[in-house]
């Protein structure tokens, strides 16, 4: 129990992230549904930030973000 089936790795494209504009923004937070949360958002000028150790790829992030700022770069 707890293992993560990981099909790929969400990116965040600093440039058109929200929050790496300080816009504030946590769209892609609250729809992960990893626990713990496999992205966060920091300090306003800062992107969000994937953890790589338990994001599954899952997409839910990169559906969700108003900015398309998120991509799943596929597990090769």
């Amino acid at each position: 129990a707890g293992a993560h089936l990981r099909i790929g790795l969400a990116m965040v494209d600093a440039a058109k992230c929200y929050m790496g504009q300080s816009q504030p923004c946590d769209y892609c937070v609250k729809e992960c549904p990893v626990r713990p949360k496999a992205i966060a958002v920091g300090a306003p000028g800062r992107p969000a930030a994937v953890n790589a150790d338990t994001c599954t790829g899952c997409g839910e992030c990169a559906q969700i973000c108003p900015a398309n700022a998120i991509t799943i770069e596929a597990m090769r």
